[in-house]
């Protein structure tokens, strides 16, 4: 094609290569592999997500600095077959997001207000989340049906080089690395929350496949502090956040 590809994006009908700044990028016909079109579209810093073959992106306001976080940004989707863009609205520009599933997309706030988006549909619900911490840097969902379980944190000093190194060497890409934050169960159609108050984590990490119709929401903490290594098992009633089972276990090969 001319150009280094850095990301495709596709559906049954068309397929988009786009090129690592944006410019440059290629749509061909899935079908009979015809040329569609070259076009720009967001850079990969700006690329957050996809939904079939839109693109989602963060925006930051003309005249911001690279690299610097703005006060507010615009989150859009693109389409690069027909071009057109549909605009979601501005957000904190330290808002995270995540998605959930092919489709939705979560946009969490440092107030607590959490914004469901989904292409096509813009806003699915716009709620405030309970007991935000203070510190917020990280974003991830537990999708459970009819809910989000959302938890949001940040690292503790000395994490990463410590307790995170061992559980991700060990774990691979299927376990957050450890955040102290909170957790919360939202109803899926309108974000109002699902338990009492939201569950505390402190240096817990999530395996983050977990079948979706366990009753329970599993977390693990390693203790560094120890001169043998054990790790800590935590599992959560998803229904109602409480702490169902707790213990130190030996670690395994």
């Amino acid at each position: 094609l001319g150009h280094p590809v850095s990301e495709r994006v596709c559906d049954d009908d068309f397929a988009c290569a786009c090129t690592p700044d944006g410019d440059g990028s290629t749509v061909v016909s899935m079908i009979d592999g015809r040329l569609v079109r070259t076009c720009t579209v967001p850079n990969r810093r700006q690329r957050i997500a996809t939904s079939g073959r839109r693109i989602v992106s963060v925006v930051q306001p003309e005249g911001s600095f690279s690299g610097e976080p703005s006060e507010t940004v615009r989150i859009e989707a693109i389409d690069p077959v027909t071009l057109e863009r549909e605009v979601f609205g501005e957000f904190p520009g330290r808002s995270r997001t995540v998605m959930d599933g092919a489709e939705r997309l979560l946009v969490l706030a440092p107030d607590g207000t959490l914004t469901a988006l989904e292409c096509g549909r813009g806003r699915v619900f716009v709620a405030r989340l309970p007991e935000m911490p203070t510190r917020f840097e990280h974003l991830h969902v537990v999708s459970v049906p009819g809910r989000h379980l959302v938890v949001a944190g940040a690292h503790e000093p000395g994490d990463l080089e410590q307790a995170a190194a061992a559980q991700i060497a060990s774990a691979g890409e299927d376990l957050t690395p450890p955040l102290s934050g909170a957790i919360w169960s939202v109803d899926r159609s309108t974000g109002e929350p699902l338990w009492p108050a939201p569950a505390t984590i402190e240096r817990h990490a999530i395996p983050l496949h977990q079948p979706a119709d366990l009753p329970i929401l599993l977390l693990v903490r390693r203790h560094p502090d120890r001169e043998i290594a054990r790790s800590e098992v935590v599992c959560l009633d998803a229904r109602t956040g409480h702490a169902l089972f707790q213990q130190d276990v030996e670690p395994g090969p």
